[in-house]
């Protein structure tokens, strides 16, 4: 099963509003840092990523293959374990892995009816909806995000079509002149 999802920037409380009103049910804040990582091998091509996350006192390492075209909505198959901050270090050191960016954000999370929704407020980069399904129909999924978010106002010209950590990363890349 993949995850399917969909992101855009929003307005936070005007967002949040109208997810309440739709009957979304809050169901935690949590400050997630992810420091995305190269391998020494290869490079992270296509938003492919390895990810450490520290959250609410646990570390989880995720792998996420490349996608694969660029579209709007993501799905692709990921490989996490949680781990201790300490072994997920020195796991991600014996691969040659090295820190590239560090992604640090404030997650509301709310559920409503299957979809998980993770309203976002990004340090140096602003605030952000994530919408995602689980399931195998990819087309069938996408079409109940956009859905969702034509539900929300949420215009189509917001969508992100690049993870987090990419607008990171080119955010501080120096523009030629």
């Amino acid at each position: 099963m993949n995850e399917i999802e969909i992101g855009a920037r929003i307005n936070f409380d005007v967002i949040e509003k109208k997810l309440i009103s739709l009957g979304a049910v809050k169901q935690k804040d949590q400050r997630q840092v992810d420091t995305i990582c190269q391998l020494s091998h290869r490079e992270l091509g296509r938003h492919e990523v390895v990810r450490l996350r520290e959250k609410s006192g646990e570390v989880e390492i995720t792998y996420k293959e490349p996608i694969l075209k660029k579209v709007d909505v993501v799905s692709r198959r990921e490989i996490s374990f949680r781990t201790s901050a300490e072994e997920g270090k020195m796991f991600l050191e014996a691969l040659g892995a090295k820190p590239l960016v560090v992604v640090d954000k404030v997650r509301r999370i709310y559920k409503l009816k299957d979809f998980n929704i993770g309203l976002d407020k990004v340090k140096d980069l602003g605030e952000f909806i994530e919408i995602e399904l689980m399931g195998a129909n990819k087309e069938i999924a996408r079409k109940r995000i956009l859905s969702l978010m034509e539900k929300l106002d949420i215009n189509v010209n917001s969508l992100m079509g690049k993870p987090y950590f990419l607008m990171l990363l080119e955010k501080s890349e120096p523009k030629s002149i």
